[in-house]
């Protein structure tokens, strides 16, 4: 029980509905993996976290160039 548990909180945490989830997890006890829908959602993350690093190496480039202290 704790393993699907932590399953749901990992695919939560990767983006994916409860309902996604609950079609890969199946009431028997399986697991159902749609090898598509997951290359897809790594491609999403691959894209955010793409983002977000361009995200944060502006916002530190920004704190260089107007705080002083930083220098």
């Amino acid at each position: 029980m704790l393993e699907r548990l932590a399953l749901i909180a990992l695919g939560r945490a990767a983006g994916f509905s409860l309902d996604e989830i609950g079609r890969m997890l199946p009431a028997d006890g399986g697991l159902v993996v749609d090898r598509t829908m997951l290359a897809a959602k790594a491609d999403a993350l691959d894209r955010t976290i793409r983002t977000l690093t361009t995200v944060r190496d502006a916002q530190t480039l920004w704190v260089a160039i107007f705080d002083p202290q930083v220098r």
